[in-house]
């Protein structure tokens, strides 16, 4: 089994040196088209080659835009195109292991929008070869479902073990971790250990902490794996 740990923003060298086990970051910002390719490089130079970069795909890909009637929805239009302009330098500029892609609940399970998860899959795959393509479904998407999307197109999974109706083994698989009452809380140790059963059940898994807690219990988690 690999396991993989990591946290939602950059940690200093001093919270690094602390967060035992931690083994890629997930980069927000790129969300919002927040960071210049040129930062990116440099964090991904002042990291440790053990410690991954992951980077989350422009929010235009598939989140609709009132100002931008193109966005969104992974449609064949200029502003989806200048999302998958702006996911693929930041992916190259930090020599990412991952991308993230987060699809609203706007996002529905058409026949279309299948489709289009399979053409996004196939150009993550193409044009950034190596780097995992995760996908971060919300709303009507169902565990089956998922687990159905992830065969057609090559995405990892990417949901909430304890809160999310969880796909079938689909081989690798991403868990987003939000803390148990929200971006404040800390998991007790029983409910680090159920994530780290259901981790074991798959021969591949990432766990990303999103939430402030995050960089104490990571090595929280990594110190029961490995005990």
């Amino acid at each position: 089994m690999i396991l993989r740990l990591g946290v939602t923003g950059l940690p200093s060298k001093r919270q690094r040196r602390k967060a035992t086990g931690l083994s890629f970051v997930e980069v927000s910002a790129t969300f919002h088209q927040g960071v210049r390719p040129q930062t990116l490089a440099k964090w991904r130079a002042d990291l440790p080659e053990e410690i991954g970069l992951v980077v989350r795909a422009h929010r235009d890909l598939t989140f609709p835009r009132k100002d931008a009637p193109g966005a969104g929805l992974l449609r064949d239009s200029e502003d989806v195109e200048a999302a998958w302009t702006h996911t693929l330098n930041a992916a190259k500029a930090a020599r990412a292991a991952g991308v993230v892609l987060i699809s609203p609940a706007d996002f529905t399970p058409t026949d279309r929008h299948r489709n289009a998860l399979a053409k996004a899959g196939a150009r993550i795959a193409r044009d950034l070869p190596g780097v995992r393509a995760i996908w971060e479904p919300r709303g009507l998407w169902g565990g089956d479902m998922v687990t159905a999307v992830a065969a057609e197109t090559g995405f990892i999974p990417a949901f909430d073990p304890l809160g999310d109706e969880a796909p079938e083994d689909t081989g690798e698989a991403f868990f987003r971790l939000i803390g148990p009452g929200g971006v404040r809380s800390r998991y007790l140790e029983d409910d680090l250990l159920e994530i780290l059963e259901m981790a074991t059940e798959r021969p591949a898994t990432w766990i990303g902490f999103d939430y402030d807690g995050a960089l104490g219990d990571l090595p929280r988690l990594a110190s029961l794996a490995h005990g």
